[in-house]
């Protein structure tokens, strides 16, 4: 209730300064909190220790679907990394659309621009949202298209986070730290991207990376790199799996975003 009233625009319309706003003591001392009785603010806790239960659990649950992802990936391709038979170089299992070096002229508004700081956690996120002027997209798209479901992977700061591209844009530009993997016909984005977070793919990025500060890998390096691929059947019944996982995770999602509502 209290951090109801801190957090209001009520402090905000308090403050003073030019460049960023502060509140002095003498108005913080005389800002009034209502104090309803004690019988009130108990059920209001226990409301609020309740949220905070139910929280954690689908926190919790939706950390352990995303563990079973994993899991099962290494249940099912595991022996294929040990299998040299079954390991191809990227380049020769992928199109590579490299757009690093070029910094896109940016806008308020036109084609979204896709970066590194959009591949978090190897999740695709929305924010910062970046666009590039829509009289531009042309000359600055030379050296391939991404497409929806293509597979991202950061080269540098940070190395080797890795998402497909969400179908939520209907043309956008990519761009800034990131390499773009179009998979051939012997490849799935959805197997393609858990190979690339396996830990046995993730040692051999690390241990390929240059750089005394920030660590980063050379797109010619990366794309010699090998990954297994097993038979289509398999990638595709992870596929399934991986489809049917993140429905059951949106939908914890979408009740974990109700509960939040709440408080």
């Amino acid at each position: 209730m209290v951090m109801g009233i801190l957090h209001s625009r009520y402090l905000n319309d308090l403050g003073r300064g030019a460049t960023f706003k502060e509140i002095s003591k003498s108005i913080v001392e005389k800002i009034a909190v209502p104090a309803p009785p004690l019988e009130v603010q108990d059920k209001f806790i226990s409301f609020i220790d309740q949220i905070d239960k139910s929280k954690f659990i689908l926190q919790q649950m939706i950390e352990k679907l995303e563990l079973l992802k994993k899991s099962r990936f290494i249940e099912m391709f595991d022996s294929f990394f040990k299998n040299e038979k079954s390991l191809y170089e990227i380049k020769k299992i992928c199109n590579v659309i490299d757009y690093r070096g070029k910094t896109p002229e940016k806008s308020d508004t036109g084609i979204p621009l896709i970066t590194a700081k959009n591949v978090k956690n190897n999740a695709f996120i929305e924010e910062p949202r970046e666009f590039i002027p829509v009289e531009n997209y042309e000359k600055i798209m030379t050296r391939g298209t991404p497409k929806v479901n293509d597979v991202l992977f950061t080269t540098e700061a940070p190395l080797g986070n890795v998402c497909r591209i969400p179908g939520i844009y209907n043309k956008f530009c990519v761009g800034q730290r990131l390499v773009t993997l179009q998979p051939n016909n012997l490849i799935l984005s959805e197997y393609l991207e858990y190979a690339l977070l396996s830990n046995i793919f993730q040692k051999k990025i690390w241990k390929n990376a240059s750089g005394s500060t920030v660590k980063g890998i050379r797109s010619k390096l990366l794309v010699d790199l090998q990954i297994p691929v097993p038979p289509l059947r398999l990638q595709e019944e992870f596929k399934n799996l991986i489809y049917q996982v993140d429905k059951s995770k949106l939908v914890l999602q979408k009740a974990l975003e109700n509960l939040v509502g709440k408080v």
